[in-house]
């Protein structure tokens, strides 16, 4: 593996300051020579890649070798398309500290302006490393079958560049590439299925991970394995903003030791102020944050030589695009935008999305609360949740659409028969009570409980919920139907006479089943408590 030796002062969070990338002046670290650049392989076998890639690095001047790598040298081998021409990819500076700020670190995490050429920067490392090394494998997530159909060819077509020197070809397929007596690349979308099975693999890359859903289950089922790699593993999310919730958010604002605000450096940097104390400028608009293996990358549109250059370029290329100003913000201006509509503050989110789904446990009490459907996109969906000495964790979640009620009751029912809940809250609305008549049939026995929802009920259930959440009551896994939804849970107040209404719902494109199944679940708490803590209804669960 890539070696580079960067001096640093005595503070390991600092990097040093570099031009801007249009001027590549050599970086202000140790000599390297070419045996340190070349790394170090098994078995004996050595690609073609690998020797002619020795050899330029040994031929390189030593005014050069202050800031060359082997991604430097491999990158103009392979051709990209660049405005429907074929060149061979020659990295801007940002794009090669990029490379080197990956090399160096465990985990990376990448938040930038589009149209900034990050993804093919990426491929284009993975692939060296593929080509290179024996027994490598790197594993890419997209959001989409399509997506990730997309990134396999632009990598393949990247390894087919090479003519002669690229290796033979052990596995080409839509999902697969790989080299003979080399490592190879797979491309996946993020399902259900993602987390079942990750192999042993050296990289992991989440393209545009801000927006794809079930990421949290993939990255958690991946850390095992990752963590048996030791330093030689590494994860990369790479992403424009998309909104303040979900696990790339939570990334950019977390880490080992972290006391930097990563939101607020983005509005700087897209303000093109220098006064930011906390992170390290590596060029003219780009900053960093590393410290303990991990890395932060900020990446707005003036650190490009071209769209920097141009006075003109981000107004044209709004007009062009036909974006909003929200729009351009969030995907050119670095922007994290929280709507003040949201019911769920992202903060209490974040801070209760710590569950785990769990068993049935002795001496445990368990309630669940159902939203059921019937057919179509809207989820039938039920939710289980364990009490222990006050504390509310969501332990297991069935949500489902476009299932017959047949299904969907014997899943409710199963749930009922593992859990055995002090109480079972449903809402009734629109049918809903059909579903407990059916329900009640199956299992006679249970504590029902019948839910009328309203316009006036729905805000004093989820304001419950919201209090539970304040007091730290209550855990939900990252990855549940729950935790996705409370970010587009919103409410809006309309004019009507000289009154106003509030009405609160999932934004526009978004479900809110899951948070209506939350609010059921605890909208008779009073009723139960004395059946889970032995208190009196008059007491409450909340006493």
């Amino acid at each position: 593996m890539l070696r580079t030796k960067v001096k640093t002062g005595k503070d390991s969070d600092r990097l040093t300051l570099r031009s801007h990338p249009s001027k590549r002046t050599p970086r202000s670290s140790n000599a390297v020579t070419p045996k340190d650049l070349a790394p170090t392989l098994s078995a004996g076998y050595e690609s073609p890649i690998l020797k002619t890639l020795r050899w330029q690095m040994a031929e390189q001047p030593a005014i050069e070798l202050n800031r060359k790598s082997m991604f430097d040298c491999f990158a103009p081998m392979v051709k990209i398309q660049t405005s429907g021409t074929v060149l061979p990819f020659r990295p801007y500076d940002y794009q090669s500290e990029l490379i080197s700020t990956i090399a160096a670190n465990n985990q990376t995490v990448v938040v930038k302006s589009r149209q900034m050429g990050i993804s093919e920067t990426i491929c284009c490392y993975l692939l060296m490393r593929s080509v290179t090394e024996p027994g490598f494998g790197a594993i890419v997530f997209s959001k989409t079958q399509d997506d990730s159909a997309k990134l396999g060819k632009r990598i393949r077509d990247m390894a087919l560049s090479l003519g002669a020197l690229c290796p033979e070809l052990a596995t080409e397929s839509a999902k697969k590439l790989a080299f003979k007596k080399l490592g190879g690349i797979d491309f996946l979308p993020v399902t259900a299925r993602s987390a079942r099975g990750i192999p042993s693999v050296s990289v992991i890359f989440f393209d545009e991970a801000a927006f794809i859903d079930g990421i949290d289950g993939v990255y958690q089922a991946a850390v095992p394995t990752l963590s048996m790699l030791g330093d030689k593993g590494k994860v990369i999310f790479n992403s424009t903003p998309n909104g303040r919730s979900g696990l790339f958010y939570r990334l950019m604002i977390s880490g080992p030791d972290d006391k930097k605000n990563s939101v607020i450096a983005c509005k700087e940097i897209a303000k093109a102020t220098n006064n930011i104390q906390a992170f390290e400028r590596l060029a003219h608009h780009t900053r960093s944050w590393v410290t303990k293996g991990w890395a932060k990358v900020f990446l707005h549109w003036r650190v490009h030589p071209i769209y920097g250059a141009d006075s003109n370029w981000a107004e044209n290329t709004r007009v062009d695009r036909q974006l909003t100003r929200p729009q351009w913000d969030q995907e050119y201006e670095l922007a994290f935008s929280e709507g003040s509509t949201s019911v769920f503050p992202i903060d209490l989110i974040d801070v209760a999305a710590i569950g785990r789904w769990s068993e049935p446990k002795a001496g445990r009490k368990y309630v669940m609360g159902i939203d059921p459907s019937f057919g179509g996109s809207d989820h039938f969906v039920a939710l289980v949740w364990e009490i222990y000495q006050g504390h509310y964790s969501l332990v297991s979640e069935y949500a489902a659409s476009h299932t017959s009620k047949t299904i969907n009751i014997h899943r409710v029912v199963g749930l009922i028969d593992l859990y055995k809940p002090v109480n079972v809250s449903i809402e009734v609305n629109s049918g809903g009570g059909i579903i407990l008549e059916d329900l009640i049939k199956k299992r006679s026995g249970v504590n029902w409980h019948e839910v009328v929802t309203s316009n006036r009920s729905k805000i004093e259930n989820t304001d419950r919920v919201v209090l539970l959440m304040e007091r730290q009551a209550i855990e939900f896994p990252a990855d549940s139907s729950l935790a996705k939804e409370m970010p587009h849970f919103v409410e809006a107040i309309g004019a009507k006479m000289r009154s106003t209404t509030r009405t609160r719902a999932a934004e526009s494109g978004f479900h809110d089943d899951s948070v209506m199944a939350c609010a059921v679940s605890f909208a008779n708490m009073d009723e139960w408590g004395d059946r889970v803590n032995q208190r009196t209804p008059q007491q409450g669960i909340l006493g």
